[in-house]
């Protein structure tokens, strides 16, 4: 399984995301819609996700600010980091990850 941490920060409210499969987008895992956080939270997900497949995560803002002077990454239960990036991402950013 695998952990994802995110640092939200003041516009969370229109901030989206989620983990689907690489090969089929509409087979989601783990999704939090718009208005999931408020302001200022620094929250951590426990996700659990199948070993031996490619994932995809998305994230998307609203107001396409992206996360003002915030971060977020996915880490497993063994504390290695999947990816990790800053909130500056306008519209939209999506990561590609294996679970092996």
């Amino acid at each position: 399984w695998r952990d994802w941490s995110s640092d939200v920060c003041s516009s969370d409210l229109e901030t989206a995301w989620k983990i689907t499969d690489e090969d089929d987008p509409s087979f989601v895992f783990a999704k939090a819609e718009y208005d999931t956080y408020r302001s200022g939270e620094s929250i951590t997900e426990e996700i659990f996700l199948p070993l031996g497949h490619t994932y995809t995560f998305v994230i998307e803002d609203f107001f396409n600010d992206g996360i003002t002077d915030g971060e977020y990454f996915m880490m497993t239960a063994e504390g290695d980091t999947l990816f990790e990036a800053s909130g500056d991402f306008g519209s939209s950013r999506s990561h590609t990850f294996r679970i092996a």
